[in-house]
């Protein structure tokens, strides 16, 4: 036996549509049901095509105006599930890719005789722990996603978003933006590390905190504010039902 379909809410108040969209209005707070209709949504840049362009506009929104973006979005996470693996990969591949050429260029700032020997010796024990590296922090990614999107799953509810909805899912995949400005941070700091002074460690460590703070609070600031853009939102398609009756005069 088929399950029924979801319920058609208001996406402004949550209010049931199924059985009142002929007045075209939600009689709850007068939203007009169309701007209710899961084709009302643009979608994300990411979600309406997959370009470098797309993937910088989206990281942007995630870090700026979150709820902006997320009011844009279709609960649709097959197209946003490449942009999590982009910034997957970002994430990983950026600060190793740092320290490896960190590492190479460290025999001929500290004098070494055997410089040329050095390097290559630095270059091959390097790629081998960048490639050993990058499967165990991949590894360490998947198993920590699966936690987070327990923890937002239960804030999800905790938040009153739509049980049938997959705006958990959407949202924790549209989120992992902010691990490139982690990325980004943490790499800054292995430069210092590898460069700087020992009397300018403390700019490193001050600046590694930073790098682990401020993209958690970006990231809980997108999530919650995500869910709260995604609440009540329809998922596709919309119920033929609505469409049937928003279609009669």
């Amino acid at each position: 036996m088929p399950s029924p379909p979801p319920p058609f809410l208001c996406e402004h108040c949550g209010y049931d549509l199924s059985a009142t969209v002929h007045d075209a209005r939600c009689p709850e707070c007068g939203t007009p049901v169309a701007e209710s209709l899961p084709g009302a949504r643009p979608g994300m840049p990411i979600q309406q095509r997959f370009s470098l362009r797309n993937w910088q506009s989206t990281v942007h929104g995630v870090l700026t105006h979150p709820n902006a973006l997320f009011q844009s979005a279709i609960l649709d996470g097959d197209r946003v599930f490449g942009f999590m693996l982009l910034n997957f990969a970002i994430s990983i591949t950026i600060p190793f890719g740092i320290i490896a050429g960190a590492e190479t260029v460290r025999p001929l700032t500290y004098g070494w005789d055997d410089g040329g020997a050095a390097i290559t010796r630095a270059m091959l024990e390097i790629l081998f722990n960048w490639i050993i590296s990058l499967a165990i922090g991949s590894a360490i990614l998947m198993v920590l996603t699966g936690v987070l999107l327990l923890v937002i799953v239960l804030v999800a509810r905790c938040l009153g978003v739509r049980a049938d909805s997959s705006a958990p899912t959407l949202v924790l995949m549209t989120s992992s933006a902010a691990l490139v400005p982690a990325a980004l941070g943490f790499s800054s700091v292995v430069l210092m590390f590898a460069f700087m002074s020992r009397t300018a460690y403390i700019i490193a460590l001050l600046t590694f905190a930073a790098s682990c703070f401020i993209p958690v609070i970006l990231w809980i600031r997108s999530v919650y504010q995500g869910l709260i853009a995604l609440r009540y939102a329809n998922p596709l398609p919309a119920p033929a039902c609505v469409e049937s009756r928003l279609s009669k005069p």
